[in-house]
């Protein structure tokens, strides 16, 4: 079995990290690695000094150039090691040389941000990103752009940030679309008897992903459908004040009342206005929930439009309302729907996106041998 070196900034739960994705893929590619384990995670005077300051924009910015300072420590470190290596890494801590290649896993780049910044003011207002600090995200953009120009290749979660990194220069070569794998329980999917009438929505960063036109859409929807019903999960506190009669509000709770949650309603509509790839539309159709979603980033390649559920083409109450009222009255879209758990199940899982992984490196380590041998 060959060597890996992993490479990730682990919270103090593995398992947390980063949403569960980078232990989930740690062990999907241990079926084909001997890994080793590499954590690079930030000193905890660093995580404490930006508490202590709150975060203000001033403290976001030196707290990311001595992140970037981090970047350099790492590689120092590694440059030490001479042996023939494939690095794996979530952030391009370590770069590429003779005797190492580099691969990064990614749902998103800087140099998007800023286009979005400069070309889409209102949804990177939402989005929050780098708390809104542009100077960080500029600072960021030549050391990402310098891994990316060297590495040896690039894997992405979705496809619209495939193809947009190739747009802007990268070598289709170097960029590869491996998706993301959905940790759905299957032992919880039990779908209660369906009512026509209820609408789920789960997102912690409620604006971000649409939040408020799915409720302004649910009262308009009321006025001509007065037993449709909106529960919503996600945020800790409710965002909705004096809500009107049929919205349920849950908060934060944990995976297991989601699923109840699933398994109760009949329709999942989250139109974010952001969202980089989209695994809560795939755990929702595993439950057999036709879903909403925008046409944009990667929704359109998750959800397929009047066949696996509806898209938003227009931040439009009247049309959302009517997307939601078409939904919940199609059962042809239900049944196509409930004929893809299994699909999707093999899909979007870590074995499947580990084997793609493998695949493109295990090509590249064949290249390179061939050249080794000229």
């Amino acid at each position: 079995m060959k060597n890996l070196t992993y490479l990730v900034s682990w919270e103090k739960e593995k398992e947390k990290t980063w949403s569960g994705i980078c232990f989930s893929l740690y062990k999907a590619l241990k079926k084909y690695y001997k890994i080793e384990d590499v954590d690079v995670r930030m000193p905890f005077i660093i995580k404490l000094i930006g508490k202590v300051l709150h975060l203000t924009t001033l403290t976001r910015t030196v707290l990311t150039l001595k992140y970037f300072r981090l970047l350099d420590y790492w590689d120092l470190k590694f440059k030490k090691r001479d042996y023939d290596e494939v690095v794996f890494q979530f952030v391009e801590n370590i770069k590429n040389k003779p005797s190492r290649r580099t691969y990064v896993y990614q749902d998103l780049c800087s140099e998007y941000l800023l286009d979005l910044y400069q070309n889409n003011k209102p949804v990177f207002d939402v989005c929050n990103f780098y708390g809104e600090n542009v100077q960080a995200i500029k600072r960021r953009i030549p050391i990402e752009r310098n891994y990316y120009d060297t590495c040896s290749g690039i894997f992405t979660m979705g496809k619209w940030l495939a193809q947009y990194m190739v747009s802007i220069g990268i070598p289709s070569t170097c960029v590869h679309c491996v998706g993301g794998g959905s940790n759905v329980d299957i032992n919880l999917i039990s779908p209660h008897k369906k009512t026509k009438d209820k609408i789920l929505f789960v997102g912690r960063d409620f604006e971000r992903k649409g939040g408020l036109i799915t409720y302004e859409a649910f009262k308009k929807l009321k006025q001509s459908n007065h037993s449709v019903e909106l529960h919503v999960a996600g945020p800790h506190n409710n965002p909705i004040d004096n809500p009107a009669d049929g919205y349920y509000f849950y908060g934060d709770i944990t995976y297991d009342k989601v699923a109840e949650l699933y398994n109760k309603c009949d329709i999942f509509c989250m139109p974010s206005y952001f969202e980089a790839y989209g695994l809560v539309f795939v755990e929702a159709m595993a439950f057999g929930l036709p879903c909403i979603g925008r046409n944009c980033y990667d929704m359109p390649y998750i959800i397929e439009d009047g066949v696996t559920g509806l898209l938003l083409r227009n931040d439009n109450v009247g049309e959302l309302a009517s997307l939601m009222e078409q939904l919940l009255q199609d059962d042809t879209i239900k049944n196509n729907v409930l004929s893809r758990k299994d699909y999707l199940l093999n899909e979007y899982s870590w074995d499947t996106v580990a084997g793609r992984i493998h695949e493109v490196i295990e090509k590249d380590n064949e290249e390179n041998n061939k050249i080794k041998n000229l």
